[in-house]
């Protein structure tokens, strides 16, 4: 692929898992058709733009009420917009299965 397009592609990629909560113990179970309610009202906005993202890609997993919050920083000068959207969406769909 770095030889077809001619540049060395960035695989870095920053994890950070920042929540503070106790996670030790696992919580019950969610009903399914509760999971779909969640899943129908999960949300996808683009509320910074910035010129001098850290890396490529960061994926932050933060504390939330009732909730898991996900927040992704995408270096759109390596990901289309569209596709930075539809992978977070395929991240969500797994998530969900998995928990399922």
């Amino acid at each position: 692929m770095e030889r077809e397009r001619g540049t060395t592609i960035d695989l870095s990629v920053l994890f950070n898992d920042r929540r503070t909560g106790d996670r030790t113990s696992p919580s019950a179970a969610v009903p399914l058709p509760q999971m779909a309610a969640a899943l129908a009202a999960t949300r996808f906005d683009w509320p910074v733009a910035r010129d001098d993202p850290h890396e490529p890609l960061m994926v932050n997993i933060e504390d939330a009420a009732d909730a898991v919050l996900v927040r992704i920083v995408f270096d759109t000068h390596h990901l289309a917009p569209a596709l930075a959207e539809s992978w977070a969406r395929a991240m969500q769909t797994i998530a969900v299965a998995a928990a399922v």
